[in-house]
């Protein structure tokens, strides 16, 4: 998500000042996670471009989908679906 890019961002940027190490928020301890939204809010040119987020986004990546067509009940909708 763009606030966890913001976050790995200003870390990146401004974290070794502060004595944050990591190359992302989750590298952290909850201290430092802590530590960094607060950093983070306090910064009006960082916190300006939005909101920073220190869990990672969740992956949509889940597995295989697959779909049971009925030719016999619904050809043209069948006939749509696998057009996709």
């Amino acid at each position: 998500s763009e606030a966890w890019e913001r976050s790995c961002k200003f870390l990146k940027e401004n974290g070794a000042g502060y004595g944050l190490t990591g190359a992302t928020p989750s590298d952290l301890d909850d201290a430092g996670r802590e530590m960094l939204l607060e950093l983070y809010g306090s910064d009006p040119a960082a916190s300006g471009e939005g909101p920073a987020r220190v869990e990672p986004p969740v992956s949509l990546r889940v597995g295989r989908l697959e779909i049971d067509t009925k030719d016999k009940e619904s050809p043209k909708a069948v006939e749509n679906f696998r057009a996709l």
